[in-house]
């Protein structure tokens, strides 16, 4: 059997492709990348993005079944009650009824077991109604103690939809997983940008301390150089056998001469 793994490049995907090819099975995996352990386990590798419905399409043209080992799943039951709406085409209203009944039951069904949360599911299922025809009856369809039947499969999170619909539907599901993953970038960027702030911060203290450190330097540079031009000074008037003059200060704290 063909199969194709999406994520098959994760910790997970590569345990489930490797225990695949072991069992016979022809195995491809779906990733942005290529992994060099997926070429050592004989894992055919397609590359594309799982958000892009095109990409997707062109991977899993020629398979037998999907696994999906991404964040979430997108589940799609295609097994609807085709024998009550036979039913109802040949009764007519009488069987509309059974029709409600067995599509009620096939909603209560989907819920229950492909919408888990907790298992990395999305909230809601899909309900594949194989023929706009069917479709129609569907929505056309209204019991008097449940109501309309399409808005008792939506109040289970259950969407019936019809072949047209599907491709719409996931279409809309594809963008908005691009439109979480930009969100997501863009939660990051501002994460990044907020401990930028923080580091210009701290940045910002320790320049200013630095530039009063620079300042009292070179405070202290001018009052020593201006010290050492006043010795140089007195030097060269020794040098030429004249007293230098003394500071004003060095006079005052002078002893007296004794005479």
């Amino acid at each position: 059997m063909k199969v194709l793994v999406t994520g098959g490049g994760g910790f997970l995907g590569q345990a489930i492709c490797r225990q695949l090819a072991a069992a016979g099975h022809s195995v491809s995996a779906f990733n942005r990348n290529r992994y060099a352990a997926l070429a050592d386990a004989n894992v055919e590798q397609r590359i594309g993005d799982i958000t892009n419905l095109e990409s997707v399409l062109a991977a899993a043209k020629d398979v037998d079944a999907i696994v999906h080992s991404g964040d979430r799943v997108l589940c799609i039951d295609s097994k609807f009650p085709l024998e009550a709406y036979r039913r109802l085409v040949d009764a007519g209203d009488e069987a509309r009824r059974d029709f409600s009944l067995a599509v009620r039951k096939h909603a209560d069904s989907i819920a229950e077991k492909y919408i888990l949360p907790h298992e990395h599911t999305f909230d809601y299922a899909l309900m594949f109604v194989p023929s706009e025809g069917v479709y129609y009856e569907l929505l056309m369809t209204e019991d008097s103690k449940y109501g309309r039947l399409d808005e008792y499969c939506r109040a289970k999170r259950v969407l019936p939809v019809s072949p047209n619909v599907l491709c719409a539907f996931v279409s809309a599901v594809a963008i908005s997983l691009q439109g979480q993953k930009f969100e997501e970038n863009a939660r990051h960027l501002f994460a990044g940008l907020a401990g930028i702030k923080k580091q210009i911060e701290v940045f910002s203290g320790l320049y200013e301390k630095l530039g009063n450190h620079l300042r009292h330097a070179q405070q202290s540079y001018e009052d020593a150089d201006a010290r050492l031009t006043r010795i140089t000074n007195s030097v060269e008037q020794m040098s030429q056998g004249a007293l230098p003059q003394a500071d004003p200060v060095q006079q005052v704290l002078l002893p007296p001469v004794d005479e």
